[in-house]
């Protein structure tokens, strides 16, 4: 537990150890994966996620050549004991390790690709129970993993559905987290079901409530969202068209993208 808890301090702090503390703590890590329990996996992920991610340094480098080296693989080791564990994972958790694997762009195969049924039945499983920041992280998740992990339509379903519920329980970091990850989701190269138009403007109304508390970050990420969704209106309405279903046409700068339109099987299937 102490070691997860070390790694979890570094990245909370978001101070970088020296390099050979680094690879001491990875080591013994990957040494003891198979002991670790949801929550010590769970915090390991994370903390590495920051490290391995932070502004390049000597011993980010060194994180990142001991995480993907052919050796010691850590990533690999946890991954095992994720897929292992993954039922008896908390929705704090499953936030964590998604909102790691995410930043990490790292999709693992280990955990999602023998069972990618897993992930689906334990996030719908979760999602009741979810905080408004542990949706927000899995909504980001899956947009980071692209064609990577398709969504079952149930577990889309019940992602949509629990937002278009809880929007408004969304605070700032957390409606610009969820725009960028619906518009990333929504786009042609994406492989999710779509999120629905009342999804879309229950959490766009949500953003536009909280805009005057926007950091000039959060702003830039709203209007990013916004602007990627506008130019895939005509895309998924020529798609509708195409299935045989009415298409309205592509939203006016006035309506939020309510009118955004997608076919009635993604409608039906479908409630980042």
């Amino acid at each position: 537990l102490f070691l997860s808890n070390i790694i979890w301090a570094y990245a909370k702090l978001r101070v970088q150890p020296s390099p050979q503390l680094a690879n001491s703590l990875l080591a013994w890590t990957a040494q003891g994966a198979s002991q670790m329990g949801p929550q010590m996996i769970s915090n390991s992920l994370w903390g590495i996620s920051i490290l391995s991610t932070a502004p390049t340094s000597s011993s980010s480098s060194s994180l990142t050549s001991f995480l993907m080296s052919p050796g010691p693989n850590l990533l690999k080791a946890l991954d095992r004991r994720v897929a292992q564990l993954l039922p008896e994972f908390k929705s704090q958790e499953i936030s964590n390790v998604m909102l790691a694997y995410g930043r990490m762009t790292y999709f693992p195969k280990a955990v999602f690709g023998s069972s990618p049924m897993l992930i689906d039945s334990v996030l719908t499983s979760h999602l009741s129970s979810s905080n408004p920041q542990e949706m927000s992280n899995i909504v980001w998740a899956l947009s980071r993993w692209g064609r990577q992990h398709t969504l079952s339509e149930s577990a889309a379903q019940a992602l949509y559905s629990t937002l278009h519920q809880r929007a408004n329980e969304l605070e700032t970091k957390g409606v610009t987290t969820v725009s960028w990850g619906l518009a990333s989701m929504s786009h042609r190269s994406a492989s999710h079901p779509p999120p629905p138009p009342e999804v879309l403007a229950a959490v766009f109304n949500r953003m536009y409530a909280l805009a005057p508390k926007f950091t000039p970050k959060q702003v830039m990420i709203g209007i990013s969202s916004l602007a990627r969704l506008k130019q895939q209106a005509a895309v998924v309405n020529r798609a509708a068209a195409a299935a045989g279903e009415s298409s309205s046409p592509p939203p006016s700068d006035t309506n939020n993208n309510s009118n955004y339109n997608h076919n009635s099987s993604s409608n039906s299937s479908s409630s980042s």
